[in-house]
């Protein structure tokens, strides 16, 4: 698929590489198999030799990932207040119940409120997991968490990550297929780090909450 992406690039004007990086900047957000972090290095490496700007490029690919972004987080959101909260309905009582025999409501808001503790550093760190950026942006919404700081976070998480990529493109010019190896590598070692320490944080607060609930006196 990148191969095809990146010979449908090259046949592109300006303006329409600007809506091309917006669009997979979107869509690699929403769709997670498409890739969207190789297209907008090789387009850093066509400012070079071609009438692009390179905030342009910085710009309109954070602009798409920021929307994919708060579509995901939109989608969390719908699906957390579906099974847990007062929209339970919208989904079905059948579905949300086994839902909730499979991921319990104590459990789930155990999460919620480890989420909300951590879960704006991580979104600020999301464009650099590449491994989870969907996991984040749904657990994000779910969570509950304020709107304005979610997609304050991300879009600075954006901006920073496609100038790295942006850069990193008109940097290596024809070599700019390099990148592709060092961000695989280091986004599933980082992506395993990130995932690993929550879910320890979270087993121990629910550790922890069950240990003082068993340590309280009976009435």
């Amino acid at each position: 698929m990148l191969d095809q992406l990146i010979s449908f690039v090259q046949t592109l004007d300006n303006k329409t590489i600007y809506m091309f990086l917006f669009a997979i900047a979107y869509l690699e957000n929403v769709i997670p198999p498409i890739p969207g972090d190789m297209p907008v290095a090789f387009v850093g490496s066509f400012i070079a030799f071609k009438d692009l700007s390179f905030i342009g490029c910085v710009f309109w690919a954070s602009l798409g990932s920021v929307l994919g972004f708060f579509t995901m987080y939109a989608i969390g959101r719908y699906v957390g207040d579906a099974f847990y909260g007062v929209n339970e309905r919208l989904l079905g009582s059948r579905i949300g119940g086994l839902a909730r025999k499979i991921f319990p409501p104590e459990h789930f808001n155990d999460v919620r409120a480890q989420f909300a503790k951590y879960g704006y550093g991580l979104i600020l760190a999301n464009r650099f997991l590449t491994g989870s950026r969907s996991i984040i942006s749904i657990a994000a919404g779910a969570s509950s968490l304020n709107v304005f700081y979610v997609h304050l976070c991300a879009f600075i998480s954006a901006i920073l990550w496609n100038i790295l990529l942006v850069y990193g493109g008109y940097f290596l010019g024809e070599n700019w297929s390099m990148l592709g190896d060092y961000i695989t590598t280091y986004g599933a070692v980082l992506t395993i780090l990130v995932v690993a320490a929550f879910a320890i944080l979270v087993y121990r607060y629910i550790k922890q909450k069950r240990t003082a609930e068993t340590g309280r006196p009976s009435s």
